[in-house]
């Protein structure tokens, strides 16, 4: 028999109605809550480090355009550019470090530390490492980044034609213009780091240009794509949990004889003394709701971009 009684009531002061329930009930509701602020805490991991790789886009666009209005202001940006990429760049790969790091342990914390979620989730990791390039290169690049050097080794603004309007433009004058902005990491700063990992630098040195550029963009978006798939595998692993917590707190929280912000589930001695207590507030699960419908595309954004051309 259990030493202790349970009740759902507004946990303040004043008078307010209870409605009793078990032990069990109470711990229920208390593992109800510990799934669902972990399911927030992943999904805030997420959206900070795909806030950070759109920082980094917006960073590119936002020097594309200081470049193609500005142009007399050409030098003073490429004195200022590999600075400002390489803070967008670490932002972002320190974020996606802590969502790996963070989410293991969470996993842990929840399942088990030999529990078949944390184990599936470093297997989904696993198979983007092995199947993907730019993931294995984005993950060493960090690494370097830590421990080396900055990754940005210089930047580039091309401009290339892209129509020509012979009805309005004089003869040879290019109506329209694209204006681009182009990080590279240089090969010769890694191969200076005896620490990276030589496989990956083989596999760069393969794709470099002539003089030993890797061109960033398309490889920091196919890495953010990898951690889409990852993130989307893990919600598909743990989704049955958290459907069933989220419909728990619910049901709880309709059990409640008011509705208030402050109701909880409140534990007590037998002389009625307060000993513990669990919030019933939906506040998590909402946040929680809100980041998943945010970020539904991320395994899609090695495909997508953004221009302003228009007809």
């Amino acid at each position: 028999m259990s030493k202790h009684l349970y009740k759902i009531k507004v946990y303040a002061l004043g008078k307010h109605d209870s409605i009793e329930i078990t032990q069990e009930q109470f711990v229920e509701i208390r593992e109800t809550q510990q799934l669902i602020s972990f399911g927030l805490a992943v999904e805030e991991k997420l959206d900070l480090l795909a806030e950070n790789y759109a920082d980094l886009e917006r960073e590119l666009i936002e020097m594309a355009v200081q470049h193609s209005i500005f142009s007399g202001s050409i030098f003073e940006l490429l004195n200022e550019s590999r600075h400002r990429v390489n803070r967008r760049l670490i932002n972002l790969l320190t974020s996606v470090r802590l969502y790996q790091d963070q989410t293991a342990h969470a996993l842990s914390t929840i399942y088990g530390k030999i529990s078949n979620e944390l184990k599936q989730f470093r297997i989904f990791a696993n198979e983007e490492y092995e199947s993907n390039l730019s993931y294995r290169a984005l993950e060493a690049i960090r690494n370097h980044a830590q421990h080396a050097s900055l990754p940005i080794t210089a930047i580039t603004f091309p401009m290339s034609v892209v129509e020509r309007d012979s009805e309005t433009s004089k003869p040879g004058v290019p109506s329209k213009i694209r204006y681009k902005v182009t990080p590279y990491i240089g090969i010769e700063a890694l191969e200076d780091n005896k620490d990276f990992k030589k496989s990956v630098l083989a596999e760069l040195k393969a794709i470099a240009n002539k003089k030993g550029g890797i061109e960033l963009v398309p490889h920091v978006r196919q890495y953010i794509s990898c951690i889409g798939r990852i993130h989307k595998r893990l919600r598909d692993l743990c989704n049955n949990d958290l459907e069933v917590a989220e419909k728990r707190l619910i049901e709880y929280r309709e059990m409640s004889p008011e509705i208030s912000e402050g109701v909880a589930a409140i534990q007590y001695t037998k002389d009625n003394i307060y000993t513990d207590h669990v919030y019933l507030t939906d506040r998590p699960l909402k946040r929680w709701q809100k980041f998943k419908s945010k970020n539904t595309n991320l395994d899609r954004i090695a495909y997508n971009f953004v221009t302003s051309e228009h007809d």
